[in-house]
């Protein structure tokens, strides 16, 4: 939603036209909708000027086209990234007005045909002593324009968004959260952490949990280097603070005789890899 909708919202309240019931069921989605797989910000348009850009990519034709669709509800405009052909083509009979990059493309590159045209040949074919072939000339000439300013409107919204997006994006790696995140790629991608994940699989039992006193035990034997520096590079005292700190294991306490013994295993859905 836009400014120019909220407005006409608020407008048909004053004039009576709406019903406060009619415009909160209108509102009922904004600033958000909440599809499982996705959130759209429906404010993002009316705080900047532009909506939500949908990065395709890893999503199913399906959940593009339901966001499309949710996007489309609330009278926004829509830009798709990293799409392609294929996604475009399974798309595109539901929104008439989809455009494709390859055929944007193609737009741009007529432009220029159009400007050098102008340029090179205009002139010789203007008569100065002619209204009708003034005519001519500005109606060429305004055609022209009107095609350059959509053009330009649309390079616009990608610019804005792409430098929205880089204030998003530097907002973040400086806030709490951003940080935190930034540790913790680094800890989930660290040698230790990745040797615990090897070890996690290849002892784990019949019921998927591993041993951490045999991974420490194996660390301690093919990277002892690792364990030394445990409290120095990574910031914690014992392999079980560690893997705690990576949020990507699963502890348990499994008693015994004598007390207990403490096992982990990756939680489900995580892999990690060396590359």
């Amino acid at each position: 939603m836009n400014a120019v909708e909220l407005e006409k919202i608020l407008k048909s309240i004053s004039d009576g036209s709406l019903s406060v019931n009619e415009a909160l069921e209108k509102l009922h989605d904004f600033p958000y909708t909440d599809l499982g797989f996705a959130r759209i910000d429906h404010h993002r348009e009316l705080r900047t000027g532009y909506p939500e850009i949908v990065y395709c990519a890893g999503k199913t034709p399906e959940q593009v086209r339901a966001i499309f669709s949710a996007m489309a509800e609330h009278g926004n405009n829509i830009m798709g990234t990293r799409a392609g052909r294929e996604m475009f083509d399974s798309i595109s009979p539901f929104f008439p007005d989809a455009v494709y990059f390859e055929t944007k493309k193609d737009a741009l590159a007529q432009m220029v045909s159009h400007r050098n045209e102008l340029v090179h040949h205009l002139l010789p074919k203007f008569d100065t002593k002619s209204i009708e072939s003034c005519i001519q000339i500005e109606k060429l000439l305004d055609e022209q324009r009107d095609k350059i300013l959509l053009e330009i409107n649309e390079l616009r919204q990608i610019v804005n968004s792409l430098q929205e997006g880089k204030k998003i994006l530097a907002e973040f790696l400086i806030s709490d959260e951003g940080k935190k995140q930034f540790e913790l790629s680094w800890l989930r991608q660290s040698r230790l952490v990745l040797l615990l994940g090897d070890i996690a699989v290849q002892t784990a039992r019949t019921d998927g949990w591993a041993s951490i006193n045999i991974a420490g035990q194996l660390i301690r034997q093919h990277a002892p280097e690792e364990i030394a520096s445990l409290k120095e590079r990574y910031g914690h005292k014992s392999l079980k603070a560690l893997i705690l700190a990576t949020e990507i294991f699963d502890l348990y306490e499994e008693p015994t005789d004598k007390g207990f013994r403490i096992l982990y295993r990756l939680k489900s859905g995580w892999v990690l890899s060396n590359a």
